[in-house]
């Protein structure tokens, strides 16, 4: 950032000198100003774009971060969705419809929050959105998974 200021600095200092040789006073006093305005533009825009970068930056971490858990989650309800059919083809019970359908419907659930999360696009500006609404389905998804399992246990 100093290397950045300095550099446009020495430019408009340079321009000035430049122009200070071949004008009048008026002339070269009104070039000097726009030259100056000029440099305080091309420093602002160049700090807005670090400011930008920065902030890509923090999301980037963010975002993997996020995709890093959620990733862990969805296999871990995998790993349930496994055991919980497991356990049932071993107590040799008739698996009714409903702990059936009840199991299928969570499997889904679970690949559409994975296909969701796989799919999701960093630059799109409604980032909290996606992430609190991923985070909710998660949150539903796990408390299916405590219900099933305590209806399950009672019969």
């Amino acid at each position: 950032m100093k290397l950045l200021k300095l550099s446009v600095a020495a430019y408009a200092i340079l321009l000035l000198s430049a122009l200070n040789s071949c004008n009048s006073s008026a002339q070269k006093e009104e070039k000097a100003a726009e030259e100056v305005a000029k440099a305080q533009k091309d420093l602002k825009r160049a700090q807005v774009s670090q400011d930008s970068i920065k902030m890509k930056a923090l999301r980037d971490e963010e975002w993997i971060a996020f995709r890093d858990l959620s990733d862990r989650r969805i296999k871990e309800n995998e790993a349930r969705i496994t055991l919980l059919k497991s356990d049932m083809k071993k107590s040799n019970k008739n698996v009714d419809a409903f702990y059936e359908k009840k199991m299928n419907s969570l499997e889904k659930e679970n690949s559409r929050i994975k296909l969701r999360v796989d799919s999701f696009k960093q630059d799109e500006s409604d980032w909290e959105s996606f992430k609190r609404e991923v985070n909710h389905d998660m949150e539903e998804l796990g408390k299916s998974f405590n219900d099933f399992t305590v209806k399950n246990t009672s019969k």
